[in-house]
């Protein structure tokens, strides 16, 4: 299942803590936005008022192009500044699309005390409770056919990528030795998996 992650800025540096769970799950993860410029927000804030409005717009029709290519959202709502559940407007809106758009919407943590709390009710959402291996269980058998076929032809299909096999991966592609057909093999993952992690690693 192909998840995008909601998060507020404050929570960005605990995604990494679910990602090689959801990974193992089977699952093919977008991270939020602004995961790689989290003070992108508050630079466009000290330009001019049409640049910041602009880039804004931009970024909540990127959000909803986003979540439109993918199957669910997961919703990272932990404390924030004595704040349980947190959910922003910003976090509050993607949850909006993911309902207009049909998509499943899974929250980590019950449904926060805010302003806005009836309408996420209304939306619908499957409460996690802080247990993401629940998750697989609103999904539809088909996920699990597929992701079957897929690890009886490529072991390691979905599985998180080892410190080793990153350290390796890139040596065999800066040195530019094997194909990408010859490290699925060695590695157990599909031709694609190989090309966006040698992509991630800017080769």
């Amino acid at each position: 299942m192909k998840i995008f992650i909601c998060a507020s800025k404050y929570h960005y540096h605990k995604i990494p803590e679910i990602v090689p769970e959801l990974e193992s799950m089977g699952h093919k993860l977008t991270m939020p936005n602004g995961y790689d410029s989290p003070g992108m927000e508050e630079e466009m804030k000290n330009k001019s008022k049409e640049e910041s409005e602009n880039w804004k717009k931009e970024m909540l029709k990127k959000d909803y192009e986003i979540i439109s290519r993918h199957d669910a959202i997961l919703v990272l709502n932990l404390e924030k500044k004595g704040i349980q559940n947190y959910i922003g407007g910003a976090t509050f809106l993607e949850i909006h699309n993911a309902f207009l758009l049909n998509k499943k919407i899974f929250l980590y943590n019950p449904i926060p005390d805010c302003i806005f709390a009836d309408e996420i009710r209304g939306m619908t959402p499957i409460i996690l409770e802080g247990n993401i291996k629940i998750m697989n269980t609103f999904l539809p058998k088909k996920f699990f056919e597929i992701l079957e076929k897929q690890r009886a032809k490529y072991q390691n299909a979905y599985k998180p990528w080892t410190g080793e096999e990153d350290i390796e991966l890139e040596k065999l592609g800066i040195e530019k030795s094997k194909t990408i057909k010859e490290l699925s093999v060695m590695f157990g993952r599909n031709p694609g998996a190989i090309r966006s992690r040698l992509k991630k690693f800017g080769l």
